[in-house]
């Protein structure tokens, strides 16, 4: 048995469990708060929790348009112990359309969404400066709203025409007022813009099924209102054609690219950092202290009567989520290109319009094709002897060729796709550490503080430049720029001055960045350079600036290697990590059984196949976050591993004997 999640409410616990392909959801009833965290730590300790579903794996698959913003709330409301089963705790999803009345809709017209960085009762400035006047005169404990924005009352008014029995249940075995009940869309929208006691938010209903739950289809007497009309199917916005119509143009509108891009602000203050504390009162999003898990100590209350009573209001009166994140959430990333304006009429449906949910999502990345989604198909194909370890691997795609650098100061020369042995050069007496291709010829960075440019062509080196003082620990390129960095403590930026053949002639020393330690290697996208460097130290500079952006100590994660992908700062070391470039937050960890000694990312693919110390090779899809598949190479202490995207499908595995291994693709 595989667990997938589990979720408590009051001294309930549900658990979800995947057995033999099938998912079983079990709800346990204990008699107190103890039990049920004992019962939660157990089922822990003995059941192998799905690493697919964990919040970092889930928030990296929707950052990354794998999942859908509705799969991702319904997630999101799952862990914070929100669910379709309990009222009290009913899954919140927001207002997103603020038109119900035209006969039209472009869902690519920003002007037609909420603002998605207010809560509901801030959407109206004069509604609000109403609250906030009410708010400072009021004494301890004060809160903003005197009602919440998901109540079993709430739910219980959308859902009265399709199950009737739960409005009975809690009204005492009748219906509201007929001039209270849900009745139209547009209403219950401008109700929640200027009522002082209204901020319900929606469920999700709204933007999943057949919209059955709008219509009377029982035929329930629900009475007639004060101006004489009778109360029967809720009332649909003119761009509607039915209730099918409108729950599927609100799932459009849910996907679009401008809720894509805002729905983070939300999630900050329904689940997440703006929830609870001061940037609560700043964000105007303060509810009754009753709202609030943990507020009231029930086990302190001795008086049964009282007890009941206040877990009556707790339920009754509606309850803040359990608080998911503690920091800014990361934003979805919008890829796809902008579409041509949508119109959506009333007398046209959806699927006439609309692209389905797989357009609307923003554009997927390549998928690991290329390698497959398990490695159980590589077997060893041959050993080929070096004078001394791998320290690194370099393919050129022009000359069909594979290089390989060794400590020994040799760099080997194969011709693909067969690894056939062409050439060997002496670079340098001491260990080669990197190397890039620069087309004509290879750049290669020494433990002697050189760049060796090679001629590929007549497999030569022609220029030893003296770049650093210590070890050139890495190099790369960008916006025609040679990036080198080194043991000496410093990262250098070199314009290239060529000569006769497009040959490098010298480097010209553009800037130089100072670290306080020996840096392992560097980044660069645009102006961005990320260094790593000992002890485990990130640092981002804008590297025309000379700007320091973002300095800190991974040394949790025993980093050790930096590089940039997809508009993220990927770290590796016993853990691989992402950061988001502009804020540098950290979105996404995973933990590895042993320290990561090398990682290539591949081209047009979302996968990187890691190298750890202990002899394991994984294939790991970097938009999912998840191991693909995994293999453990006939070698201990690996140095450096390499795949190559050819037909025969060869996988590099260098370590620290005078040999590399070479596998093959057997499917």
């Amino acid at each position: 048995k595989q667990l997938v999640s589990t979720q408590s409410t009051g001294y309930q616990r549900r658990v979800r469990v995947k057995d033999n392909n099938s998912m079983c959801n079990y709800l346990f009833v204990l008699d107190s708060e103890k039990s049920r965290n004992e019962l939660n730590q157990f089922l822990l300790d003995h059941c192998k929790s799905s690493e697919d579903s964990s919040p970092s794996n889930m928030t990296l698959k929707w950052q990354n348009g794998v999942i859908s913003n509705y799969e991702y709330l319904m997630y999101v409301n799952n862990i914070a112990d929100r669910t379709l089963n309990n009222l009290s705790q009913y899954p919140v999803y927001p207002w997103i359309f603020t038109d119900y009345t035209s006969n039209s809709i472009d869902i690519n017209n920003p002007e037609i969404y909420r603002d998605l960085t207010k809560p509901i009762g801030a959407l109206t400035a004069k509604r609000l400066k109403s609250i906030l006047d009410r708010y400072h005169d009021m004494p301890d404990p004060k809160f903003m709203y005197g009602s919440h924005y998901s109540t079993p009352g709430y739910v219980t008014y959308y859902l009265m025409r399709s199950q009737p029995g739960l409005m009975l249940c809690l009204m005492g075995g009748k219906f509201d007022h007929p001039d209270r009940v849900f009745s139209g869309i547009a209403e219950s929208w401008n109700n929640v813009n200027i009522n002082t006691a209204d901020f319900k938010e929606l469920i999700p209903q709204f933007y999943d099924g057949d919209g059955s739950f709008l219509e009377n289809r029982m035929k329930i007497n629900l009475g007639k209102r004060q101006n004489g009309s009778v109360v029967d199917h809720v009332d649909l916005p003119p761009w509607a054609a039915n209730p099918k119509d409108f729950v599927t143009k609100m799932r459009a509108g849910l996907e679009s690219d401008y809720v894509s891009s805002n729905l983070h602000h939300w999630i900050d203050l329904i689940f997440g950092y703006k929830q609870r504390g001061d940037l609560a009162e700043k964000s105007h999003n303060v509810f009754h202290n009753l709202c609030y898990p943990g507020s009231v100590d029930l086990n302190s209350i001795l008086d049964p009567n009282e007890k009941n009573s206040v877990v009556t209001q707790i339920l009754e009166f509606g309850q803040v989520p359990q608080q998911v994140f503690t920091k800014p959430h990361p934003e979805r990333k919008m890829t796809a290109p902008h579409p041509t304006p949508t119109v959506i009429k009333s007398d046209s449906t959806i699927d006439e319009k609309i692209p389905d949910k797989e357009e609307l999502a923003p554009e997927k990345s390549r998928r690991l094709s290329a390698v497959g989604t398990s490695l159980d198909k590589y077997i060893l194909s041959e050993k080929i002897p070096v004078k001394e370890h791998v320290t690194f691997f370099i393919e050129c795609s022009e000359t069909r060729s594979m290089y390989v650098g060794t400590a020994s100061g040799m760099l080997y020369t194969y011709r693909l796709p067969a690894m056939k042995y062409a050439y060997s050069v002496i670079i340098s007496n001491v260990s080669l550490m990197c190397a890039m291709d620069l087309g004509h010829s290879l750049c290669v960075g020494s433990s002697d503080g050189k760049c060796y440019f090679l001629s590929k062509q007549q497999g030569n080196v022609y220029l030893a430049f003296p770049a650093h003082y210590d070890t050139v620990s890495d190099i790369t390129m960008d916006s025609n720029l040679i990036f080198s960095s080194s043991w000496d403590s410093s990262v250098k930026v070199w314009d290239v001055v060529k000569g006769p053949g497009g040959k490098v002639k010298t480097l010209r020393l553009f800037n130089e960045m100072d670290h306080e330690d020996r840096v392992h290697n560097i980044g660069v996208i645009e102006a961005i350079l990320v260094s790593c460097v000992d002890a485990s130290m990130i640092v981002v500079w804008d590297w025309d600036t000379m700007e320091i952006l973002h300095n800190v100590d991974y040394s949790h994660h025993d980093i050790t290697q930096v590089s940039i992908w997809n508009s993220k700062i990927v770290l590796a070391g016993v853990s691989i990590v992402y950061l988001d470039i502009r804020t540098f937050a950290e979105e996404f960890s995973k933990r590895f059984d042993a320290p990561i000694t090398s990682y290539q990312i591949l081209k047009d693919s979302n996968a990187v196949v890691i190298a750890e110390s202990s002899g394991k090779v994984t294939l790991f899809d970097m938009v999912e976050g998840v191991a693909k598949g995994e293999f453990t190479a006939n070698q201990c202490n690996l140095t450096r591993v390499q795949y190559l995207n050819l037909s025969d499908g060869l996988l590099l595995v260098g370590n620290e004997s005078k040999y590399f291994d070479v596998y093959k693709n057997v499917s």
